[in-house]
C-alpha cells in the first residue's frame, strides 16, 4: 500500500521540484524595461560580456546599447547608452553589428550598421576613444553614401577577426535592387562594393 501511494505521489513531487528550480528568480533580478521597435543585434566577447542594440521606436527613434556581463540567465544588466540619435535613423531600420576583440578576448571595437531616413547605409563605431559616427565621421561608411533600396530590410555584417580584419556589410543596393550588394572593407583598399555573381 505504501509503495502504491509513493509511486502515485512521486511524479507530483518531481514536477514541483522542477518548477521550483526553473521559476525561482535570483534575488538580485530586476526586470530592465526597454521599448524595442523592430530589429535588434548583439555582439559578445569571450567572457560573455555582451552589447545588445535596438531601436527605441516609440520613443526618440534612436539606437541604444545595453551592456550585460553575461547570458541573461546568469549575467546582469550594467548600463544603457544612447548610441545613434533618432534623426539619423530610418524608423524600422534593420541593425547589424560586428565586433573586434583584443588579445584577451574582450570587446575592443564595435561597428554598428543601419539605414538612415534618406536610405543611406550608415555606421557608428565604438572604440577605446569613444563613439563616433554621423555625417562627419570620416572613417565611417556613411560618408560614401551607399544608397539602399527603399523598403528593403536586408542587412548583415561579418568581420574576420584574424589578422586580415576584413569587414563585409551586405544590403540591397538602390543601384542593384535584385541581388545582394556587399560593402567590403580592407585595411589596404578601404570600402569597395561588389554584387552577388554566379561565376
Amino acid at each position: 500500500m505504501f509503495w502504491k501511494l509513493f509511486i502515485m505521489i512521486m511524479p507530483l513531487l518531481c514536477v514541483e521540484a522542477i518548477e521550483e528550480t526553473v521559476h525561482t528568480p535570483r534575488k538580485a533580478d530586476v526586470i530592465v524595461p526597454i521599448t524595442p521597435f523592430g530589429a535588434a543585434s548583439a555582439v559578445q566577447g569571450h567572457t560573455g560580456d555582451a552589447r545588445l542594440h535596438w531601436q527605441n521606436g516609440p520613443g526618440d527613434g534612436g539606437i541604444y546599447q545595453i551592456d550585460v556581463n553575461g547570458p541573461l540567465t546568469t549575467g546582469l544588466y550594467v548600463t544603457t547608452t544612447p548610441i545613434v540619435p533618432g534623426n539619423e535613423v530610418l524608423l524600422g531600420t534593420p541593425i547589424a553589428t560586428v565586433v573586434n576583440l583584443d588579445s584577451s578576448g574582450n570587446i575592443s571595437e564595435i561597428r554598428l550598421y543601419f539605414f538612415s531616413p534618406d536610405h543611406i547605409l550608415s555606421e557608428y563605431i565604438e572604440g577605446p576613444s569613444g563613439v563616433r559616427g554621423g555625417p562627419f565621421c570620416t572613417d565611417c561608411i556613411t560618408t560614401l553614401r551607399f544608397g539602399v533600396e527603399p523598403g528593403s530590410t536586408a542587412l548583415y555584417a561579418l568581420r574576420d577577426n584574424a589578422s586580415s580584419g576584413i569587414i563585409r556589410v551586405g544590403f540591397i543596393s538602390a543601384g542593384a535592387p535584385t541581388t545582394f550588394t556587399e560593402a567590403v572593407f580592407t585595411t589596404q583598399g578601404g570600402w569597395q562594393l561588389g554584387q552577388l555573381h554566379n561565376a
